[in-house]
């Protein structure tokens, strides 16, 4: 008998644990949308969509976060939303979804005087959990505004996050 060794290649696959589904909707028919992206790289690897708005225009912020680990809880995540001011379009706003006071710790608020709406969640998320948000705001003055959602603390090598830019006019 002759012995066989069999050798096998393994690929290493990024599984992703979550995923962002975001909608800024102006009117019926008039809305923008965006799906999840990484960080790292910061910033991410796509271009936020940029939608045009009046200012003191009623909009609808709505996202839902679902957790698409079939096999694992993602415990004590933290969903962040929030609209704030900036300089740019595609910039990542100085206000980040990742501020931490370390392990263990709770985030420092994510206050900025730029900051139009904001909220979080603190939850485990259990395999095709998911979470969601549907809230109206207004854009106060003409400008850049950055639309974001996206998750801290999962354990994981990297978060997720949604944008849209708005175009205030």
């Amino acid at each position: 008998m002759i012995p066989v060794l069999l050798v096998g290649a393994t690929s290493v696959v990024r599984a992703e644990h979550a995923r962002i589904d975001l909608r800024v909707i102006a009117a019926p028919g008039k809305e923008a949308s965006a799906t999840s992206d990484t960080d790292p790289p910061p910033g991410g690897r796509n271009t936020p969509p940029v939608f045009k708005v009046k200012v003191n225009q009623p909009l609808v912020l709505q996202f839902f976060f679902t957790n698409t680990d079939p096999h694992h809880d993602i415990e004590r995540v933290q969903v962040r939303y929030y609209v704030v001011r900036v300089e740019k379009l595609g910039r990542k706003p100085a206000v980040s979804l990742h501020e931490s006071n370390g392990p263990g710790k709770e985030s420092q608020p994510f206050l900025d005087p730029g900051v139009v709406t904001r909220g979080q969640f603190l939850m485990d998320f259990k395999p095709e959990c998911k979470v969601g948000t549907r809230l109206k705001f207004q854009i106060p003055a003409p400008g850049i505004y950055s639309v974001r959602v996206g998750s801290v603390g999962t354990q994981s090598d990297h978060e997720h996050f949604s944008a849209i830019d708005l175009v205030a006019e």
